[in-house]
C-alpha cells in the first residue's frame, strides 16, 4: 500500500498516477475477479477529494475452494491471483501480508485517461508500457478483514486516530485498542471497533454514513473524547513531524493549528490538557469500560513477581552462592531442587520477601551438598590431587 513497490524494477515512470475515472474502471474490472477467489473482498474507502491515485488496494480473506476439485484452500496461489488480475509482474508475499501486482494499462486506457503525452513527457509516451500497482493484502480471518478495512479507510484517518489515542497513553491500530506496558507486550483492551468507537466518543453511525470531504473526516476525528489539539502544536513535545507522503495528515495538522491553536482566530485555543501527561486516569477509565481491570492487575502482579524473582533468584546468583563456577548443569540441578522443596517459584518468592537473599543463599548451599555437588574450589583441589598424586 503505497504505490512504489516496482520502482526499482521497472522505474517510477512506468507507474503514472491515474485519474479517478481510470481508477474506477480498474476497480470495477478487478474486484469481481478477486471475488471468484476469496469469500471476503473489499477496497478501503479512499480519501475524499483525491485528484489521482498511485495504486489500488484490495483486502481479501477466506480463500474459496478449488473449482475443479472442491477441495478447500489454505491460501490462493500467487500465480492464480496474478492471472485473475491480468498482472505482468508480481512481488509475492506469503502468509497474511501484502503482495504487489503490476497490471498493464492498455493503450486505449492510456488515451482515455490522457496518460499518453509527447516524447518530452517524463511520465509516459505513446511507446511506453505503463502499469497500475495493485496491492492485495491477505487477512487472517473475517474479523481481521473488518478491522483493517475500517482502519485504512479514508486515507490517513487511522493514523490520525492512532496519534490522538497515543497522546493520552493508549495505542490504537488495525489490531484494536491496547494499553502499553513498559518492557512487556501491550495489553489488549478490545479488538472490536464496535466497542472501541463508543469508548472514544466517536459516532459509528456518522462513519458509516460516509465522508464527502476531508474536512468532514477532520471534524469527526477531532470529536474524539480526550482529543488534545496541543499534542499537535508546532513547538515542544507532541506529534509535529509530517512526512511528505502523508499529505492528508499534513492538512489535518494545519487544520488543527488554524482551528484550535491560532491565537487570533479560534475560540478553542485553550482547549486540551497538558500534552505531556501520561494519561493515567484515561487508562483506568479504559480498563473499567472494557471490563479488563482484574485481568490487567493480575498481569501486572505476575509481571512484577517475575521481575522480583529474576532479581533475587537467577542462575548467576545461585552459581555464586553455591560456588559452582561454570558448572551450569549443576546450577540447574540446584535450582530445580530448590523449587521442588520450596513450593515452586511462588514459594521462593514468598521466602525472599519474608527472609531475604541471605537465607536463600544458605538453602542453595545446603541443597548443593545434599545433591553431592562440589563447589568450584573443592573441584580444583580434587583435580590437583588427581593430577599430582603423592
Amino acid at each position: 500500500m503505497g504505490g512504489s513497490a516496482f520502482h526499482a524494477l521497472l522505474g517510477k515512470q512506468a507507474f503514472p498516477r491515474v485519474p479517478p475515472g481510470l481508477y474506477s474502471t480498474f476497480k470495477a474490472r478487478l474486484l469481481p475477479k478477486l471475488c471468484e477467489l476469496y469469500s471476503f473482498v473489499a477496497i478501503p474507502v479512499e480519501a475524499p477529494e483525491k485528484l489521482d491515485y498511485g495504486d489500488l488496494d484490495f483486502l481479501v480473506a477466506g480463500p474459496k475452494p478449488c473449482v475443479e476439485t472442491g477441495e478447500g484452500r489454505v491460501a490462493v496461489p500467487h500465480g492464480m491471483v496474478q492471472a485473475a488480475l491480468g498482472a505482468k509482474h508480481v512481488i509475492p508475499m506469503d502468509g497474511y501480508r501484502t503482495s504487489n501486482y503490476a497490471v498493464p494499462i492498455s493503450k486505449d486506457e492510456q488515451m482515455f485517461a490522457n496518460l499518453v503525452g509527447d516524447e518530452d513527457d517524463p511520465c509516459c509516451t505513446s511507446n511506453s508500457e505503463v502499469f497500475l500497482q495493485v496491492d492485495v493484502h491477505v487477512c487472517k480471518d473475517a474479523a481481521e478483514f473488518e478491522r483493517i478495512r475500517f482502519f485504512h479507510s479514508y486515507g490517513d484517518m487511522g493514523m490520525m486516530l492512532g496519534l490522538i489515542t497515543r497522546s493520552f497513553g493508549l495505542r490504537l491500530g488495525e489490531h484494536g485498542l491496547k494499553l502499553p506496558i513498559p518492557n512487556h507486550a501491550p495489553f489488549l483492551l478490545s479488538d472490536s471497533f464496535d466497542r472501541i468507537l463508543p469508548f472514544l466518543g466517536l459516532s459509528r453511525a456518522t462513519f458509516d454514513s460516509g465522508f464527502q470531504t476531508k474536512m468532514e473526516v477532520f471534524r469527526w476525528v477531532a470529536s474524539m473524547k480526550h482529543f488534545n489539539p496541543r499534542f499537535f502544536r508546532p513547538t515542544g513535545s507532541g506529534a509535529k513531524r509530517v512526512k511528505p507522503e502523508r499529505k492528508m495528515y499534513g492538512e489535518f495538522v494545519t487544520w488543527i493549528e488554524q482551528e484550535y491553536l491560532n491565537p487570533e482566530g479560534g475560540s478553542h485555543e485553550s482547549i486540551g490538557d497538558d500534552p505531556d501527561n501520561d494519561g493515567t486516569p484515561i487508562k483506568m477509565e479504559a480498563l473499567e469500560y472494557f471490563n479488563k481491570t482484574t485481568e490487567f492487575q493480575a498481569l501486572i502482579s505476575t509481571t512484577q513477581n517475575r521481575q522480583r524473582l529474576r532479581s533475587g533468584f537467577s542462575g548467576h546468583q545461585v552459581r555464586d552462592w553455591a560456588d559452582m563456577g561454570n558448572h551450569w548443569p549443576g546450577v540447574k540441578k540446584i535450582m530445580d531442587a530448590m523449587r521442588q522443596q520450596m513450593g515452586g517459584d511462588e514459594g521462593i518468592l514468598r521466602f525472599l520477601e519474608d527472609k531475604g537473599e541471605g537465607e536463600l543463599r544458605l538453602i542453595a548451599i545446603r541443597v548443593r551438598d545434599e545433591l553431592g555437588l562440589l563447589p568450584a574450589s573443592g573441584r580444583q583441589v580434587t583435580d590437583a590431587i588427581t593430577e599430582y598424586p603423592r
